[in-house]
């Protein structure tokens, strides 16, 4: 990927300050006001405010999946945490996550699709000769997904390498040099050296300030500022979620709470429970087009496009703590990059030779 190439197609400098003075607009505007009205009466009053073109019906349908959407997501990572405190693996919590009231079959759909598209974003970060090869879920007969078709091991197997798809992406995103720069693109749209918001804000619980970017997603996308990228109101939400996420990552290892490896491991995880949030809230029928929507929102979220907004959105955070932290967080940012890279370059070999295991679970592949 050229970065620079892409950043001016997708993020002219003019869009690019359009996008962080609203975002800086909404953030502010939700602290002033947090005291005095829950987050759903600011949010929904804030876009009638600025989205006045439309509705007060499309303003109410759109406050709500956003505050849905972080809801899930943040319950999500809650349930993610509180099982790994207790012991648990990360891919024995997804499994368990993901398996409430479905059929054996439609969870291995769920899975081969999140994989598939999770894979497909993995790919746009690299060369063509490292990109790995992507199972087509439409093509793969129908009586593959009957419950006999799937036991608990190839479940296992499957769970397994749907999660290390999820943080092996989020390492490439990481690793690749859009993230760096679009996260210091993002703190350089901030015009004043002044803290807008406390660090409390940022590490607390922070789903007023999820759901804030959020709405600045959505404003910027109302007034043409965001990038075309085909995202939906529930993706713009999940990349301000994971934005976030990610930014309180940043300040945890620039404070020396947690190292670089902790660090990149916890992104790697917010990714993980992302995907699981995604694949939950959908209801899919088998082998429709419904079931398309898993990977079409997993590539919203986490493809270049999707990716380098929430950078961009962490950065113009970061800086809204102050030009001392947010410096430290574009600092941090730059080492656990680093760190993704030589990660990613000793994973490279073993994630194509791993998918070959999901590929042989179907007949005629």
């Amino acid at each position: 990927m050229n970065t620079e190439k892409f950043i001016s197609e997708n993020f002219p400098q003019d869009k690019a300050q359009q996008f962080a003075d609203i975002l800086k607009d909404s953030i502010s505007d939700y602290i002033g006001k947090k005291d005095n009205c829950t987050v759903e009466e600011w949010l929904n009053s804030y876009l009638m405010e600025c989205l006045p073109d439309k509705s007060p019906e499309e303003i109410s349908t759109i406050s709500n999946e956003i505050i849905s959407t972080i809801q899930i997501h943040d319950k999500t990572m809650d349930s993610m945490h509180n099982a790994m405190n207790s012991g648990k693996s990360v891919e024995a919590w997804f499994q368990e996550e993901i398996s409430s009231q479905q059929s054996v079959g439609q969870q291995a759909y769920e899975l081969t699709e999140a994989h598939s598209a999770l894979t497909s974003v993995s790919n746009q970060y690299v060369d063509s000769d490292e990109q790995q090869e992507i199972v087509d879920v439409e093509v793969i007969d129908s009586e593959e997904w009957n419950d006999e078709m799937w036991n608990k091991y190839k479940m296992k197997d499957l769970v397994t390498e749907t999660v290390r798809q999820a943080g092996d992406t989020a390492l490439r995103t990481t690793a690749s040099d859009l993230y760096e720069k679009t996260m210091e693109y993002g703190l350089k749209t901030v015009l004043t050296d002044k803290a807008l918001i406390s660090e409390s804000i940022i590490n607390g619980a922070s789903s007023g300030l999820k759901i804030a970017t959020a709405g600045a997603m959505e404003i910027a996308n109302g007034n043409n500022v965001f990038p075309v990228d085909g995202s939906d109101t529930e993706s713009r939400a999940l990349i301000a979620g994971v934005a976030i996420e990610n930014v309180k990552t940043l300040g945890r290892v620039a404070s020396g709470e947690i190292g670089i490896a902790d660090g990149l491991k916890e992104m790697q995880n917010i990714s993980v429970a992302t995907v699981a949030a995604i694949i939950k809230s959908k209801a899919i029928n088998i082998g429709s087009k419904i079931g398309k929507k898993i990977g079409t929102t997993i590539g919203a979220v986490f493809g270049p496009i999707g990716a380098a907004v929430g950078h961009f959105a962490g950065g113009v955070v970061g800086k809204m703590a102050g030009t001392k932290v947010g410096s430290k967080i574009i600092e941090t940012a730059k080492r656990v990059g680093s760190a993704a890279k030589s990660v990613v370059s000793r994973v490279a070999n073993g994630a194509r030779n791993v998918f070959n295991k999901v590929k042989s679970f179907f007949r005629g592949w």
